[in-house]
């Protein structure tokens, strides 16, 4: 499908099962939130990622996606850009969730997003960014 980019009249986005949604947040831009009650441990999405090597990384560090890629630890540098509802959770302190890297097989490197405690219908789902922040979060 081409053309134009419509403005939508729905303020949220759900995934694919329902559990979560993204919400303007007024004054913070967009999150992501419970549509209902999560245990703690339930799995809340599984997204695929892009491997990038330390070439693709310098040219993205002088786009929007800057902050958007996550880079591990391991004695060969890598890093992977999440593609989905992970790139749009926001940084809280404490965290409601946490993310884990999987191994997708023949999908490559998975990301999942995982609730660390109790979340309740509508609460907003937030993650540590785990680095120096680059900007004044907002509560």
């Amino acid at each position: 499908m081409s053309g134009p980019v419509r403005p939508s009249r729905r303020l949220v986005v759900r995934g694919g099962d329902r559990l979560l949604q993204l919400r303007a947040i007024p004054g913070k831009g967009r999150g992501v939130f419970a549509r209902r009650p999560i245990p703690a441990g339930r799995l809340l999405c599984r997204c695929p990622t892009l491997r990038l090597g330390f070439e693709d990384c310098a040219r993205l560090n002088e786009t929007a996606l800057a902050k958007h890629f996550f880079t591990g630890d391991g004695p060969e540098f890598e890093a992977w850009l999440a593609l989905g509802l992970l790139t749009l959770v926001n940084h809280g302190r404490p965290p409601n969730a946490d993310w884990r890297y999987v191994d997708g097989g023949p999908l490559g490197c998975l990301v999942e997003l995982v609730a660390v405690r109790p979340i309740a219908a509508g609460e907003e789902i937030t993650i540590d960014y785990n680095t120096p922040l680059w900007f004044e979060p907002v509560p």
